[in-house]
């Protein structure tokens, strides 16, 4: 389950195209001997969590190189104080 639902944010995965085609449906309905694929294995199981293909947002990679990305910047005042010693409202106001 957790490689289909993986694989759904993925169309350019070759395997995304074949386990999520109802291409075969019809075929393997009529031959219960055989094991069906995967996409027709998880199918229930993905309407049952409620699963929907079409609001899932796909997976995009950036073309521009992670060295060239602009840099986050990051507040790590908290971690610099003794949890024991701090009273929870500094951590709730996040001023240190």
């Amino acid at each position: 389950m957790q490689y289909v639902l993986k694989l759904s944010i993925n169309m350019a995965n070759p395997a995304h195209s074949r386990v999520f085609s109802s291409k075969y449906e019809k075929q393997f309905a009529k031959k219960l001997q055989q094991i069906p694929p995967l996409g027709m294995r998880v199918k229930d199981d993905l309407q049952n969590i409620g699963f929907k293909r079409n609001v899932i947002l796909p997976l995009v990679v950036s073309t521009k190189a992670p060295w060239l990305l602009n840099r986050r910047v990051v507040d790590f005042s908290l971690c610099q104080s003794d949890k024991a010693n701090t009273t929870p409202e500094i951590y709730k106001s996040g001023i240190l």
